[in-house]
C-alpha cells in the first residue's frame, strides 16, 4: 500500500465490469458485463463515484474513454 501511494500507481488498474449500464450524460461509457476497462482515475474532476476509464478492446488495443461508475 505505501509503495502505491509513494509511486503513485493507485490509479492504473484494470477492471472487467460485472453488470451492465447505459451512459447518463456525453462523457459516460455504456457497457455490458464482462467488458474489461484499464481505470486512470479513480476520483475524476474531484468526484466520488465516478472513474475514468479507457476500453479495452480484444487485442488489447484501447478504444473510447470515459467516465463508468465505480459502485452502482
Amino acid at each position: 500500500y505505501r509503495k502505491i501511494l509513494k509511486s503513485s500507481l493507485g490509479d492504473s488498474f484494470y477492471i472487467r465490469t460485472h453488470f451492465d449500464h447505459v451512459a447518463e450524460s456525453s462523457v459516460d461509457l455504456s457497457f455490458t458485463r464482462g467488458e474489461v476497462f484499464r481505470v486512470v482515475d479513480t476520483m475524476h474532476r474531484g468526484k466520488l463515484g465516478t472513474w475514468l476509464a479507457v476500453r479495452m478492446g480484444n487485442d488489447l488495443h484501447e478504444l473510447d474513454k470515459g467516465t463508468i461508475p465505480n459502485q452502482t
